[in-house]
């Protein structure tokens, strides 16, 4: 097979209405349009699941089989892309049209996962304010919100600011089938390529089952202590992953 000519990445997206599209555009294997790049190496530009994302098409000279690669980009500009033969990226940005389905998730698995923290018959699951508190996150250039696909359907959700992972979960019928790992170890390299070296988040010290999965994934307790945010203000412990895995 022939090497694909192009970049994977760094491609501009092409215009396919008719005053956008550059001289010498023409049609994509599949019935997609693009911009004819140099040597018969494509770049198609559309939603795919509904997902603003970039699809690159190479396709190298003498008919050889094309090579499809994805490109999504995150808020603060990193890539996120994948290769031939790998699983696509479990990783979506949030949208504020994903929050009912976000909370459909983070509802049930609050309650199944923290009702030591928050017994259900004095605090209540607060979804209306966590639903605002999404929206807003969503809205602020600092927080980079995503949800964790499980096909094409949401079934978790992660947030991160900075050098810290705010917000993490999956949903209650993911516990245990490696999703919720896949999207750990996809949240780490945003972080890497974002300039981050040694990441941290807080974990309810009343939560056993999440603190379990951290320290499985060798995050480690940092004595920092501090309280939650909502009441009963719990307890929270700080864990750190002293390097990102490349």
């Amino acid at each position: 097979m022939g090497e694909p000519l192009g970049l994977v990445t760094g491609l501009r997206p092409s215009s396919t209405s008719g005053a956008g599209r550059a001289a010498g555009s023409s049609a994509l294997p599949g019935g997609h349009q693009g911009e004819h790049l140099v040597g018969g190496a494509y770049v198609a530009v559309g939603a795919v699941d509904d997902v603003e994302r970039r699809i690159v098409v190479l396709v190298a000279r003498r008919g050889t089989i094309p090579r499809m690669y994805a490109d999504s980009r995150t808020k603060n500009g990193t890539s996120r892309g994948y290769c031939p033969g790998m699983p696509p990226p479990v990783l979506r940005e949030m949208r504020v049209a994903d929050v009912p389905a976000v909370m459909a998730v983070q509802e049930p698995a609050s309650m199944a996962g923290l009702s030591e923290v928050f017994p259900q018959d004095r605090h209540p699951f607060p979804r209306e304010v966590l639903a605002d508190r999404w929206r807003e996150e969503i809205a602020d250039p600092g927080i980079e919100c995503f949800v964790i696909l499980r096909g094409h359907e949401v079934a978790g959700f992660a947030a991160v600011a900075g050098d810290e992972v705010k917000h993490f979960g999956v949903a209650v019928e993911e516990w245990g089938s490696g999703l919720a790992r896949t999207a750990h170890d996809e949240i780490l390299e945003v972080m890497r390529k974002a300039g981050t070296a040694r990441p941290f988040l807080r974990v309810y010290a009343a939560n056993p089952r999440g603190r379990a999965f951290w320290e499985r994934l060798g995050w480690t307790d940092t004595g920092e202590r501090s309280r939650g945010p909502m009441p009963p203000h719990a307890e929270l412990l700080t864990y750190e992953l002293r390097a990102v895995r490349r």
